[in-house]
């Protein structure tokens, strides 16, 4: 199993909620081509309620998880919410999941995954990178499968 934890793309200044760039929608498209060819295909897709998360899940969604529509979460993937309530519920996932969120708790989520803490690892997720957690055992046990920052390109994957 694994679980796909992703940072938005880059997203206009100002405001409380700014949508992605072009820039950032270009980045993310292009993220999705290289996931589509290394067969990702999540079984939910989990984001953010802010828009630039939003997007982000929406343009994934519509080339690795063509049959879903990406779901909101409540709580658990606001910039500076806690880990608690998103790690309880990867505990009973039994499926690929991709979660769409913000540096500040994505980047405490990867690490609560791996070592049981929140600040126990330390993963540089800049705007539009993916990485991919596999469940090693029970529990909190789960392990860095590879990552892909924002700057790798279909280029550097030849078809």
């Amino acid at each position: 199993m694994h679980i796909y934890l992703v940072r938005h793309g880059i997203a206009a200044g100002g405001g409380d909620d700014p949508p992605l760039t072009d820039a950032g929608i270009a980045a993310i498209e292009g993220l999705a081509a290289v996931l589509a060819c290394a067969d990702v295909k999540p079984r939910r897709v989990i984001h953010s309620p802010l828009q630039r998360a939003r997007q982000t899940a929406r343009l994934l969604s519509a080339v690795v998880a063509l049959d879903l529509t990406p779901e909101e979460a409540a709580s658990g993937l606001y910039p500076d919410d806690s880990t608690d309530a998103i790690a309880a519920a990867v505990d009973g996932w039994r499926e690929d999941v991709m979660l769409v969120g913000h540096t500040s708790n994505i980047s405490r989520l990867a690490a609560r995954l791996m070592s049981g803490l929140d600040d126990g690892v330390r993963i540089n997720f800049e705007r539009g990178t993916v990485v991919c957690l596999e469940r090693t055992q029970a529990g909190y046990a789960w392990g860095l499968n590879w990552s892909i920052a924002p700057r790798i390109s279909l280029r550097q994957f030849p078809r």
